[in-house]
């Protein structure tokens, strides 16, 4: 089992010290097991949908991506 916790807290995005950077915190989580050559997993990302703007401009913005999560199957030889 994994869990990742990462955030960020106050900054700016230019030396001009506009726009301010929005803060936010996100949570992902993967948990697998494996039994001879085969691995099954499971993985979330941004598990409590956190919405945020990860840059801002003038003519443009870019949005944080959304829940995400799925399986892994994995075969070693």
């Amino acid at each position: 089992m994994n869990l990742v916790y990462s955030g960020r807290f106050g900054g700016v995005q230019e030396i001009a010290q506009t726009p301010k950077l929005h803060q936010y915190q996100l949570f992902n989580t993967r948990f697998g097991v494996r039994k001879g050559h085969v691995e099954v997993a499971a993985y979330a990302n941004n598990i409590f949908n956190t919405t945020y703007i990860q840059f801002e401009a003038a003519a443009s913005r870019r949005w944080s991506l959304p829940r995400t999560y799925g399986a892994q199957l994995i075969y070693k030889w």
